[in-house]
């Protein structure tokens, strides 16, 4: 699959992601792993947990679990399948934990997931990436969403400082169906998502929402192309990016109007908080439109911390560095709050304390 981003490397949305360093490594083969699942931390309460080491989604790990009667999973190798079953309403958040392990070798991983709800089912699902050492995770996922099928996904990548990431999401909705998609990236040498909607029915509606921490010389890329292929549909983008010493992030997103489809309802907007003057933050829209009556807008900020604010909290008896935290979290929980589950939510929020102590 690395092939693919080497054959790429020279064109436009892909030569602002750092792909050469990638290049350059001699990756090897993960080794499997005989033990127990591989959960080494505290997940949502409640989750459905499917387990995957070094990319093996391993049956062994996934059969003792109470699964619902209305879901099904298969596990072969490097594939992992779900199936929501007609009007199935699933509670209880889908945990797909992956862990991979290059303390001893560089390795690379690759690992493929399909997702199929069908008409009338409610999920929410979390991926989260985590890892030791030095990796390089190859990641695809396919979802199909029918008619009136409302999904939530949240991809939290929480990579180890030397680990990366390509990830791969595809999905297609049908009509009236919702897709609610929010990336939490936090850690990882270099972290690229390539998100791809394709709306394909009447009344669907698409939102995406990122919320990016990086510092030192972390990179992360998100680039979407969210094609409107029918009228009457809507969707909403938002990105928010905390960022400091010499990290990047870039937000490269096309949204594509086709010629028949009117009465489409799209916005974007970026906003980039800067912890220092060498962070950077760029972000390129691109707005396909080739029907007439649409409303489509697209926005973008980049700002520092304001000294008004700061000193509000310091006069109020607060320190410097307990002022910046309260600020920082309150600019970035808008984007957590999004989430529609309440234990992946309330993990997440958890999870973004975590690092924002680390990054201040």
């Amino acid at each position: 699959m690395l092939t693919k981003y080497q054959d790429n490397a020279h064109r436009e949305r892909f030569k602002d992601t750092p792909l050469r360093k990638l290049f350059s490594t001699a990756w090897q083969a993960p080794v499997s792993k005989e033990a127990s699942a591989p959960i080494n931390e505290t997940l949502p309460e409640g989750a459905i947990i499917l387990p995957i080491y070094n990319g093996e989604v391993a049956s062994r790990w996934i059969h003792e679990l109470s699964l619902p009667e209305t879901l099904l999973v298969r596990a072969t190798n490097n594939l992992l399948e779900i199936r929501l079953m007609n009007g199935a309403v699933v509670d209880r958040p889908i945990v797909i934990y992956h862990v991979t392990d290059g303390q001893n070798a560089a390795v690379q991983v690759d690992l493929s997931i399909v997702v199929t709800a069908e008409e009338g089912t409610q999920a929410s699902f979390l991926l989260v990436e985590a890892g030791d050492g030095e990796y390089l995770n190859l990641g695809t996922m396919s979802v199909s969403l029918a008619e009136t099928a409302n999904i939530e996904f949240v991809h939290a990548g929480l990579n180890s400082k030397a680990g990366s990431s390509l990830f791969d999401f595809v999905a297609t909705q049908a009509s009236e169906s919702q897709l609610h998609y929010m990336s939490y990236q936090s850690q990882g040498a270099i972290t690229r998502s390539d998100i791809v909607f394709e709306v394909e029915g009447e009344g669907a509606y698409s939102e995406l929402n990122v919320l990016n921490i990086a510092e030192g010389r972390e990179h992360i890329s998100h680039v979407v192309n969210l094609d409107h292929k029918v009228p009457n549909c809507s969707s909403n983008q938002q990105v928010k990016n905390i960022l400091k010493d010499r990290a990047e992030a870039l937000f490269d997103a096309q949204i594509h109007v086709f010629q028949d489809a009117q009465k489409i309802d799209a916005d974007q907007m970026t906003r980039s908080l800067l912890l220092n003057d060498g962070a950077r933050a760029l972000t390129i829209p691109r707005l396909l439109i080739y029907a007439d009556d649409v409303r489509c807008t697209h926005g973008a900020t980049v700002g520092f911390i304001e000294p008004d604010h700061l000193f509000y909290l310091r006069s109020r008896g607060i320190s410097a560095e307990e002022a910046k935290k309260m600020l920082i979290r309150a600019y970035a929980v808008e984007i957590v709050d999004t989430i529609r589950s309440e234990s992946i939510r309330d993990w997440l929020a958890h999870r973004l304390d975590h690092d924002i102590a680390i990054l201040l």
